[in-house]
C-alpha cells in the first residue's frame, strides 16, 4: 500500500476556511434578524409615544368599564358537593340538576326559594348548578374490570379502553359533583340539606333503595342462621372429641357425626369449624356496612364549602383585560387607518 505524501496543511486548510465562511455566514445572519427586530421594536416604542394621546384615554376607559363591570356583572363563586349513589339514579340525578338550570335561567325565583329554602333575593343570586363525574383512575378501572367480563369477545375489539380510564365518564362512575355557582358567598351554607331532600324525593329510587336492602337483609339472615349451625357442629364435635378420648380411640382418622338418617364420615375439625364461622362474621360485617347506606338513596362523600371559592375575573383582572381589548382594537384602527392611507398614496 503506497503512503500518502500529500502535506496535512493542504488537505485541512479548505476545510477550516469552509468551517469559517459558515461561522460567519451564520453570525452574519443572526446579528442581521437581531438588529431587524430591534429596530422595529424602537420603531413600536417612538410610534406609541407619538399616539400616547390616543393610547391612554382609550386604555383608560377600557380599565374603568371593566373594573366597573362588577355592579352589573358580579363575580362568581363556586363550592362543591360529592354524592355517592346507593342505586342507580345517574339519569335521575342529571334530570334533576337540568330542572335546577332549567329554573334559573327562567328567573323562577319563587320555586328557588321553595326548593332551597332561602329567600327570593337569595335565589336571585344563583348562577347555575353544574354536574360532573367524580372517579378516581382505580375506581374506573374497578368498572371496566366488571364491564370487561360481561361482554363478548367481538363488542371488546370495538372499545377503546385507554380512552375510557382517561375521561370521566358518568357510566363509570357512582360518585357525583353537583357544583353551585353563586354571586352570594353566604349561600351556600344553606343549599345542602334541601338539594339531597330533593334528590330523595323520587318514589321509584326509594323502592330500589327497599329492595336492595331486603336482599341484604336476606343474605344477612341466611349467614346467621348459618353460623348458629356451625355454633351447633362445633358443639357436637366438641362432644365426639371427649367421647373419643374417654375411650381411648385415638386411632380413628376422622369423626362419624350423625346428619338426619344418613351417617357419612367427616374430616372437619373443629379449627375447620370456627375459621368457616370467622369467613362467615366477615361477610355479615360487610353485609351490615352495606345495610346502613341504604338509609338513603345518596350519601354525601364530601359536603360544600360554606364560603365557596372565587370563580371567573375579580375587578382588577376584568380591568387589565377590556383595557387590553381596546388597546388591540386601537392598533387594528392604526393598521386599517395605514393601509388605506398607502392605497391611496399608490392610486394617486
Amino acid at each position: 500500500m503506497e503512503k500518502n505524501n500529500i502535506p496535512e496543511e493542504v488537505t485541512i486548510t479548505p476545510i477550516i476556511k469552509d468551517l469559517e465562511k459558515l461561522v460567519t455566514k451564520t453570525s452574519s445572519i443572526i446579528i442581521s434578524t437581531f438588529t431587524f427586530f430591534f429596530r422595529q421594536f424602537l420603531n413600536f416604542i417612538n410610534f406609541n409615544i407619538k399616539q400616547l394621546k390616543f393610547i391612554i384615554p382609550i386604555v383608560t376607559v377600557g380599565a374603568v368599564i371593566g373594573f366597573s363591570s362588577m355592579k352589573y356583572s358580579p363575580r362568581n363563586y363556586v363550592s362543591t358537593m360529592v354524592v355517592e349513589l346507593n342505586v342507580d339514579a345517574r339519569e335521575q340525578l342529571s334530570a334533576d340538576i337540568a330542572y335546577f338550570n332549567a329554573l334559573i335561567k327562567e328567573g323562577n325565583t319563587a320555586r328557588l326559594t321553595a326548593l332551597f329554602n332561602i329567600s327570593p333575593k337569595e335565589a336571585s343570586t344563583l348562577s347555575r348548578v353544574q354536574l360532573n363525574a367524580h372517579s378516581s383512575y382505580l375506581e374506573r378501572v374497578d368498572f371496566i374490570n366488571s364491564m370487561y367480563k360481561n361482554l363478548d369477545t367481538a363488542t371488546h375489539k370495538h372499545l377503546d379502553y385507554d380512552a375510557l380510564l382517561k375521561e370521566r365518564n358518568p357510566a363509570l362512575s357512582n360518585k357525583f359533583e353537583i357544583m353551585f355557582f353563586s354571586t352570594d358567598q353566604k349561600l351556600f351554607e344553606k343549599l345542602e340539606a334541601p338539594t339531597i331532600k330533593f334528590l330523595e324525593r323520587v318514589p321509584e329510587l326509594q323502592k330500589m333503595k327497599t329492595t336492595a336492602k331486603r336482599v341484604l337483609e336476606y343474605k344477612r339472615d341466611v349467614l346467621l342462621n348459618e353460623m348458629a349451625n356451625l355454633d351447633t357442629l362445633k358443639k357436637v364435635l366438641n362432644k365426639v372429641i371427649i367421647e373419643q378420648a374417654r375411650s381411648n380411640s385415638g386411632k380413628s382418622t376422622g369423626t362419624s357425626i350423625s346428619l338426619g338418617q344418613e351417617q357419612r364420615q367427616s374430616g372437619m375439625t373443629p379449627l375447620d369449624v370456627y375459621n368457616k364461622y370467622m369467613h362467615y362474621s366477615e361477610q355479615v360485617a360487610d353485609l351490615e356496612r352495606d345495610i346502613n347506606k341504604y338509609t338513603t338513596c345518596y350519601n354525601i362523600f364530601a359536603h360544600v364549602n360554606d364560603t365557596g371559592t372565587k370563580y371567573g375575573y375579580g375587578k382588577f383582572r376584568r380591568a387589565a383585560v377590556v383595557g387590553s381589548t381596546f388597546l388591540i382594537l386601537l392598533y387594528l384602527t392604526f393598521i386599517v387607518i395605514a393601509i388605506i392611507n398607502k392605497s391611496k398614496q399608490i392610486n394617486a
